[in-house]
């Protein structure tokens, strides 16, 4: 399930522990001027943020703007990446070892939310 919708259903009272958002699509692309936020800030859980700074959907501006105030956020940025983390090849790594760098992450924070939650 994509993190737009799942965090929209987690707004409207769906039970979760926490909330990993890949490339969370925080605006359309070339539209800055809508971001989709509205639900985030009753979203009272913890939530990660995979964001990549060069994602169409997320302008790195608009994501200090919009996510990184909110109360229970984790920003995680990928440098170079895009919406779907590739990156470019002058960065020397591959999409693989940056999906694996996030997969750790990922689930070094589940532990931690397991752990706080004992």
């Amino acid at each position: 399930m994509g993190g737009r919708i799942a965090s929209m259903l987690v707004a409207e009272g769906e039970q979760a522990s926490g909330l990993i958002l890949y490339a969370y699509p925080l605006h359309p692309p070339g539209r800055h001027d809508r971001p989709r936020v509205e639900h985030l800030s009753q979203i009272d859980i913890p939530m990660l943020f995979f964001v990549g700074t060069r994602d169409a959907f997320a302008r790195p501006d608009l994501v200090d703007a919009h996510l990184r105030p909110l109360p229970r956020s984790q920003i995680e940025l990928v440098e170079g990446a895009d919406h779907g983390f590739a990156v470019l090849k002058r960065s020397g790594l591959t999409k693989e070892a940056v999906l694996g760098e996030i997969v750790k992450k990922s689930v070094v924070w589940i532990e931690r939310l397991d752990e706080r939650r004992t």
